[in-house]
Protein backbone atom coordinates (compact mmCIF):
# COMPACT_ATOMS: atom_id res chain seq x y z
CA UNK A 1 0.00 0.00 0.00
CA UNK A 2 1.54 3.04 -1.38
CA UNK A 3 1.24 6.69 -1.72
CA UNK A 4 -1.41 8.80 -0.19
CA UNK A 5 -4.33 7.23 2.23
CA UNK A 6 -7.42 8.48 3.38
CA UNK A 7 -5.18 9.62 6.47
CA UNK A 8 -3.35 11.22 4.70
CA UNK A 9 -6.23 13.70 2.69
CA UNK A 10 -8.30 14.07 5.52
CA UNK A 11 -4.93 16.08 7.26
CA UNK A 12 -4.47 18.18 4.01
CA UNK A 13 -7.72 18.76 3.96
CA UNK A 14 -8.62 20.04 7.55
CA UNK A 15 -5.16 20.81 9.04
CA UNK A 16 -3.73 24.86 9.10
CA UNK A 17 -1.05 24.14 11.47
CA UNK A 18 1.62 24.54 9.04
CA UNK A 19 2.93 27.43 7.43
CA UNK A 20 2.64 28.59 3.44
CA UNK A 21 5.70 28.84 1.93
CA UNK A 22 6.01 28.40 -2.15
CA UNK A 23 7.92 25.26 -1.76
CA UNK A 24 4.95 24.16 0.95
CA UNK A 25 2.63 25.60 -1.11
CA UNK A 26 3.51 23.98 -3.68
CA UNK A 27 3.84 20.51 -2.23
CA UNK A 28 0.19 20.82 -0.26
CA UNK A 29 -1.29 21.71 -3.35
CA UNK A 30 0.09 18.73 -5.58
CA UNK A 31 -0.76 16.35 -2.84
CA UNK A 32 -4.13 16.87 -2.89
CA UNK A 33 -6.61 14.31 -4.75
CA UNK A 34 -9.77 15.34 -6.52
CA UNK A 35 -11.79 13.92 -3.63
CA UNK A 36 -9.76 16.60 -1.16
CA UNK A 37 -9.98 19.38 -3.88
CA UNK A 38 -13.94 19.50 -4.30
CA UNK A 39 -13.91 19.22 -0.27
CA UNK A 40 -11.59 22.08 0.21
CA UNK A 41 -13.42 24.62 -3.14
CA UNK A 42 -16.65 23.70 -1.02
CA UNK A 43 -15.72 24.76 2.38
CA UNK A 44 -14.49 27.98 4.16
CA UNK A 45 -11.38 25.95 5.39
CA UNK A 46 -8.78 28.14 5.58
CA UNK A 47 -6.97 26.16 2.83
CA UNK A 48 -9.41 27.05 0.26
CA UNK A 49 -7.58 30.64 0.70
CA UNK A 50 -3.87 29.55 -0.83
CA UNK A 51 -3.32 30.90 -4.02
CA UNK A 52 -2.37 28.66 -7.20
CA UNK A 53 -1.47 30.68 -10.45
CA UNK A 54 -2.50 33.83 -8.34
CA UNK A 55 -6.76 32.07 -7.64
CA UNK A 56 -7.48 30.48 -4.66
CA UNK A 57 -9.47 26.91 -4.81
CA UNK A 58 -12.64 28.13 -5.15
CA UNK A 59 -11.78 30.28 -8.37
CA UNK A 60 -11.25 27.21 -10.23
CA UNK A 61 -13.95 25.35 -12.16
CA UNK A 62 -12.92 21.76 -11.64
CA UNK A 63 -9.97 19.71 -10.61
CA UNK A 64 -8.70 19.56 -14.21
CA UNK A 65 -8.27 23.31 -14.17
CA UNK A 66 -6.64 23.20 -11.28
CA UNK A 67 -4.39 20.63 -11.97
CA UNK A 68 -3.49 22.85 -15.15
CA UNK A 69 -2.21 26.05 -13.30
CA UNK A 70 -0.54 23.95 -11.17
CA UNK A 71 1.53 22.44 -13.53
CA UNK A 72 2.86 25.67 -14.38
CA UNK A 73 3.61 27.56 -11.07
CA UNK A 74 5.65 23.70 -10.63
CA UNK A 75 7.47 24.54 -14.11
CA UNK A 76 8.20 28.12 -13.29
CA UNK A 77 9.47 27.27 -9.36
CA UNK A 78 11.09 24.13 -11.22
CA UNK A 79 9.74 22.06 -8.23
CA UNK A 80 10.09 18.37 -9.42
CA UNK A 81 8.59 16.02 -6.46
CA UNK A 82 5.72 13.83 -7.39
CA UNK A 83 2.43 13.64 -5.98
CA UNK A 84 3.61 10.68 -3.81
CA UNK A 85 7.06 12.97 -2.27
CA UNK A 86 4.96 15.99 -2.08
CA UNK A 87 2.61 13.95 1.18
CA UNK A 88 5.79 12.77 2.63
CA UNK A 89 7.12 15.99 2.82
CA UNK A 90 3.83 17.25 4.00
CA UNK A 91 3.62 14.41 6.42
CA UNK A 92 7.21 16.56 8.12
CA UNK A 93 4.01 19.48 8.96
CA UNK A 94 2.25 16.96 11.22
CA UNK A 95 2.26 18.04 14.95
CA UNK A 96 0.34 18.32 17.73
CA UNK A 97 -3.33 17.79 17.34
CA UNK A 98 -3.14 16.60 13.79
CA UNK A 99 -0.61 14.52 14.04
CA UNK A 100 -1.97 12.79 17.13
CA UNK A 101 -5.65 12.71 14.70
CA UNK A 102 -3.46 11.28 11.61
CA UNK A 103 -2.01 8.59 13.98
CA UNK A 104 -5.59 7.77 14.90
CA UNK A 105 -6.78 7.19 11.53
CA UNK A 106 -3.76 4.95 10.97
CA UNK A 107 -4.46 3.05 13.87
CA UNK A 108 -8.36 2.84 12.46
CA UNK A 109 -7.16 1.73 9.01
CA UNK A 110 -4.68 -0.66 10.19
CA UNK A 111 -7.26 -2.55 12.67
CA UNK A 112 -9.61 -2.22 9.66
CA UNK A 113 -7.75 -3.64 6.92
CA UNK A 114 -5.52 -7.20 6.45
CA UNK A 115 -2.00 -6.73 6.10
CA UNK A 116 1.09 -4.73 6.98
CA UNK A 117 0.36 -1.15 7.84
CA UNK A 118 3.36 2.12 8.53
CA UNK A 119 3.19 5.11 10.28
CA UNK A 120 4.96 7.58 12.20
CA UNK A 121 4.50 8.58 15.95
CA UNK A 122 6.82 11.63 15.90
CA UNK A 123 9.41 13.35 13.51
CA UNK A 124 11.97 15.70 14.07
CA UNK A 125 15.75 16.71 12.10
CA UNK A 126 17.30 13.62 13.71
CA UNK A 127 15.20 10.78 14.21
CA UNK A 128 11.91 8.68 13.18
CA UNK A 129 9.70 6.96 15.06
CA UNK A 130 8.04 4.34 12.98
CA UNK A 131 5.02 1.93 14.64
CA UNK A 132 4.13 -1.00 12.29
CA UNK A 133 1.28 -2.95 12.62
CA UNK A 134 0.38 -6.77 10.89
CA UNK A 135 -3.17 -7.37 10.54
CA UNK A 136 -3.27 -11.33 9.66
CA UNK A 137 -5.18 -12.66 6.81
CA UNK A 138 -8.03 -15.63 7.75
CA UNK A 139 -5.89 -17.52 4.92
CA UNK A 140 -2.23 -16.94 6.39
CA UNK A 141 -0.50 -18.59 9.59
CA UNK A 142 0.48 -16.59 12.64
CA UNK A 143 3.18 -15.02 13.55
CA UNK A 144 5.20 -13.96 10.43
CA UNK A 145 8.65 -13.10 9.54
CA UNK A 146 9.35 -10.20 7.20
CA UNK A 147 10.14 -10.70 3.49
CA UNK A 148 12.29 -7.65 3.13
CA UNK A 149 12.78 -4.20 5.03
CA UNK A 150 14.25 -1.27 2.80
CA UNK A 151 15.25 1.55 5.02
CA UNK A 152 16.34 4.73 3.23
CA UNK A 153 17.59 7.57 5.17
CA UNK A 154 18.94 5.60 8.28
CA UNK A 155 22.01 3.43 9.48
CA UNK A 156 19.45 2.20 12.41
CA UNK A 157 19.41 -1.57 12.31
CA UNK A 158 15.13 -2.16 12.42
CA UNK A 159 15.89 -5.44 14.72
CA UNK A 160 11.75 -4.72 16.58
CA UNK A 161 10.53 -5.28 12.90
CA UNK A 162 12.61 -8.18 11.67
CA UNK A 163 11.48 -10.96 14.37
CA UNK A 164 8.20 -12.67 13.56
CA UNK A 165 4.86 -10.43 13.31
CA UNK A 166 2.05 -10.98 15.60
CA UNK A 167 -1.44 -10.13 14.64
CA UNK A 168 -2.72 -6.67 15.93
CA UNK A 169 0.19 -6.06 17.83
CA UNK A 170 1.79 -2.79 17.02
CA UNK A 171 5.65 -2.32 16.76
CA UNK A 172 8.37 0.74 17.25
CA UNK A 173 11.48 1.56 16.16
CA UNK A 174 13.31 4.93 16.29
CA UNK A 175 15.34 5.14 13.79
CA UNK A 176 18.21 8.26 13.72
CA UNK A 177 18.32 10.10 10.31
CA UNK A 178 21.81 10.54 8.34
CA UNK A 179 21.93 14.13 7.61
CA UNK A 180 20.53 16.23 4.88
CA UNK A 181 18.61 12.74 3.45
CA UNK A 182 15.16 11.93 2.59
CA UNK A 183 13.57 8.72 5.19
CA UNK A 184 11.61 6.11 4.18
CA UNK A 185 10.68 2.38 5.59
CA UNK A 186 9.09 0.06 3.48
CA UNK A 187 8.00 -3.46 4.94
CA UNK A 188 7.25 -6.45 2.65
CA UNK A 189 5.55 -9.71 4.54
CA UNK A 190 3.40 -12.13 3.32
CA UNK A 191 2.90 -10.55 -0.42
CA UNK A 192 1.57 -7.40 1.25
CA UNK A 193 3.49 -4.35 1.45
CA UNK A 194 3.45 -0.63 2.61
CA UNK A 195 6.12 2.24 3.28
CA UNK A 196 6.06 5.42 5.27
CA UNK A 197 8.55 8.17 4.00
CA UNK A 198 9.03 11.26 5.54
CA UNK A 199 10.81 13.78 2.82
CA UNK A 200 13.34 16.64 2.97
CA UNK A 201 11.72 19.94 1.84
CA UNK A 202 11.46 19.90 -2.18
CA UNK A 203 13.82 22.17 -3.81
CA UNK A 204 12.76 24.95 -6.01
CA UNK A 205 13.95 28.09 -7.76
CA UNK A 206 14.51 31.20 -6.29
CA UNK A 207 12.85 34.48 -7.85
CA UNK A 208 13.84 37.57 -7.34
CA UNK A 209 11.14 40.21 -8.35
CA UNK A 210 11.38 43.51 -9.53
CA UNK A 211 8.75 45.88 -11.30
CA UNK A 212 9.15 46.76 -15.14
CA UNK A 213 7.42 50.06 -16.65
CA UNK A 214 7.10 50.01 -20.08
CA UNK A 215 8.53 53.13 -22.26
CA UNK A 216 5.81 55.90 -22.12
CA UNK A 217 4.27 56.95 -25.22
CA UNK A 218 1.58 59.99 -26.01
CA UNK A 219 -1.44 59.35 -27.98
CA UNK A 220 -3.05 62.87 -28.90
CA UNK A 221 -6.88 63.23 -30.40
CA UNK A 222 -8.00 66.27 -32.99
CA UNK A 223 -10.97 65.62 -34.51
CA UNK A 224 -13.89 65.23 -32.35
CA UNK A 225 -15.91 62.58 -34.48
CA UNK A 226 -15.87 59.53 -31.81
CA UNK A 227 -13.60 57.29 -33.76
CA UNK A 228 -11.33 54.65 -32.43
CA UNK A 229 -7.45 55.99 -33.13
CA UNK A 230 -4.13 53.84 -33.21
CA UNK A 231 -1.68 55.10 -31.59
CA UNK A 232 1.75 54.39 -31.72
CA UNK A 233 3.40 51.08 -30.39
CA UNK A 234 4.97 50.63 -26.78
CA UNK A 235 7.54 47.84 -26.33
CA UNK A 236 10.14 47.16 -23.11
CA UNK A 237 12.28 44.62 -22.87
CA UNK A 238 13.40 42.97 -19.48
CA UNK A 239 16.62 44.07 -17.65
CA UNK A 240 19.57 41.74 -18.64
CA UNK A 241 19.56 38.70 -16.50
CA UNK A 242 15.90 39.29 -15.86
CA UNK A 243 12.82 37.75 -18.08
CA UNK A 244 9.17 38.68 -17.26
CA UNK A 245 6.63 36.02 -15.43
CA UNK A 246 4.49 34.86 -18.13
CA UNK A 247 2.43 34.13 -14.49
CA UNK A 248 1.33 37.39 -13.85
CA UNK A 249 -0.50 39.54 -16.61
CA UNK A 250 0.93 43.33 -17.07
CA UNK A 251 -0.95 45.64 -15.08
CA UNK A 252 -1.74 49.18 -17.02
CA UNK A 253 -0.87 52.61 -15.53
CA UNK A 254 -2.80 55.12 -17.43
CA UNK A 255 -2.40 59.05 -16.90
CA UNK A 256 -4.85 61.11 -18.87
CA UNK A 257 -4.41 65.08 -19.24
CA UNK A 258 -6.95 67.23 -21.13
CA UNK A 259 -6.69 70.39 -22.67
CA UNK A 260 -9.60 73.88 -20.68
CA UNK A 261 -10.11 70.61 -18.32
CA UNK A 262 -12.37 68.46 -20.49
CA UNK A 263 -12.51 64.73 -20.43
CA UNK A 264 -13.30 63.54 -23.60
CA UNK A 265 -10.88 61.04 -24.54
CA UNK A 266 -10.55 57.89 -22.57
CA UNK A 267 -8.67 54.13 -22.99
CA UNK A 268 -11.25 52.02 -25.10
CA UNK A 269 -9.68 48.45 -25.84
CA UNK A 270 -6.35 46.61 -25.72
CA UNK A 271 -5.83 45.60 -29.63
CA UNK A 272 -2.89 43.01 -28.61
CA UNK A 273 -0.40 41.73 -25.87
CA UNK A 274 2.55 40.27 -27.09
CA UNK A 275 5.27 38.99 -25.34
CA UNK A 276 6.93 42.37 -25.46
CA UNK A 277 4.56 44.71 -27.55
CA UNK A 278 1.14 46.48 -26.19
CA UNK A 279 -1.18 48.41 -29.09
CA UNK A 280 -3.66 50.72 -28.17
CA UNK A 281 -6.38 52.45 -29.12
CA UNK A 282 -8.56 55.74 -27.58
CA UNK A 283 -11.70 56.92 -28.22
CA UNK A 284 -12.80 60.53 -28.54
CA UNK A 285 -15.99 62.73 -28.11
CA UNK A 286 -17.81 64.71 -30.91
CA UNK A 287 -19.33 66.95 -28.76
CA UNK A 288 -15.35 68.50 -27.94
CA UNK A 289 -13.69 68.83 -31.34
CA UNK A 290 -12.17 72.07 -30.39
CA UNK A 291 -10.18 70.24 -28.03
CA UNK A 292 -7.28 68.68 -27.83
CA UNK A 293 -6.60 65.47 -25.03
CA UNK A 294 -3.41 63.67 -24.24
CA UNK A 295 -2.91 60.33 -22.95
CA UNK A 296 -0.04 58.95 -21.42
CA UNK A 297 -0.17 54.89 -21.02
CA UNK A 298 2.43 52.69 -19.45
CA UNK A 299 2.52 49.08 -18.46
CA UNK A 300 3.65 47.68 -15.11
CA UNK A 301 5.28 44.01 -15.77
CA UNK A 302 6.54 41.96 -13.25
CA UNK A 303 10.44 41.19 -14.35
CA UNK A 304 12.02 38.09 -12.53
CA UNK A 305 15.81 36.63 -12.19
CA UNK A 306 15.36 33.35 -11.45
CA UNK A 307 18.25 30.84 -9.68
CA UNK A 308 17.84 27.48 -10.56
CA UNK A 309 16.48 25.04 -8.24
CA UNK A 310 19.27 22.90 -6.25
CA UNK A 311 19.84 19.41 -7.15
CA UNK A 312 17.87 16.83 -4.92
CA UNK A 313 20.30 15.49 -1.95
CA UNK A 314 21.50 11.76 -2.18
CA UNK A 315 19.78 8.83 -0.28
CA UNK A 316 21.21 6.10 1.37
CA UNK A 317 19.20 2.80 0.73
CA UNK A 318 19.73 -0.44 2.95
CA UNK A 319 17.79 -3.74 2.84
CA UNK A 320 17.62 -6.08 5.26
CA UNK A 321 18.02 -9.24 6.27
Amino acid sequence: MFGSSSCDQNFLVTTTAFTIDTRTRLAWASSLDKESFERIKNSANTGASVLIDSLPISGYGDFAHFEEALSREKQFFQYSYSNDESIAYMRSELSGDALQSWIKCKEIESRNNDGIHLWITSVTGDSVSVAGNWKNPPSEADPKLPDQIVIRGSKTRPSAFLKPWKSNYTTFVVFDRLPNQDFSCSIGLAGYMDEIAINLPPPVATVERDTKISKSFVAQSHAGDGQPRPNNNCSVTPDPGWSFNILKKPEPVIEISVNNNVPNERLTKILSLGKYLLKFQVTDSPADAQYHTYTWAHYALEQVRITPAPPRPHTDTFTYP
